[in-house]
């Protein structure tokens, strides 16, 4: 098998990515709970501050509040909304670096199986991980061949 440095299909194994990325969504959204939540409070303390002040409730001190609330939701959000595609791009990359591995391994066993004298290999790219297994794997197989 010869190890492609391009791939073609996104999801190498996809019922794991997809199980992984999962996994990293549901860690993301309760990441922007929190923050939300967060936010919110510290606004309200903000307003709190001015109810115990006895500040009229029409004070501009509770207009600067809102505006400045409004424009950090704004500034926020569409962090937040970059910070997910970061995310997710950087979940599919690290799943194809285990998933990777675990389809070359597993294609060659296959082969392997079906024809216990065929050379396979169970090469990498470099920067995937499993490099120990992957050169144990080698070093199994030709050991197997000289026997």
């Amino acid at each position: 098998m010869k190890v492609n440095k391009f791939r073609k299909k996104w999801l190498i194994l996809p019922a794991f990515q997809l199980h992984f990325m999962n996994h990293l969504t549901i860690l993301f959204a309760i990441t922007i709970m929190i923050f939300i939540g967060h936010t919110f409070y510290y606004f309200q303390e903000l307003r709190n501050l001015g109810f115990l002040a006895q500040l009229p409730p029409d004070h501009i001190y509770y207009s600067f509040i809102d505006s400045v609330a409004e424009k950090y939701l704004i500034t926020s959000i569409s962090a937040l909304c970059i910070a997910g595609v970061l995310f997710y791009a950087f979940g599919v990359y690290y799943s194809n670096k285990i998933a990777g591995p675990i389809y070359r391994f597993t294609k060659s066993l296959d082969e392997l199986q079906k024809d216990p004298k065929a050379k396979v290999s169970f090469k990498i790219r470099k920067d995937d991980y499993f490099k120990e297994l992957s050169e144990k794997l080698e070093v199994a197989i030709n050991k197997n061949d000289q026997h």
